[in-house]
């Protein structure tokens, strides 16, 4: 697998992570007590 291949799939990786932590950190939020 070339590096810059390789590199692109890191970034869309992380990309996708950080993606994730942003899905849940709101869905944390909303689910606080007091939203129900």
């Amino acid at each position: 697998m070339p590096l810059r291949r390789a590199t692109g799939f890191v970034e869309s990786l992380l990309r996708l992570v950080k993606l994730n932590w942003a899905v849940s950190d709101f869905i944390i939020l909303y689910r606080r007590p007091g939203y129900g």
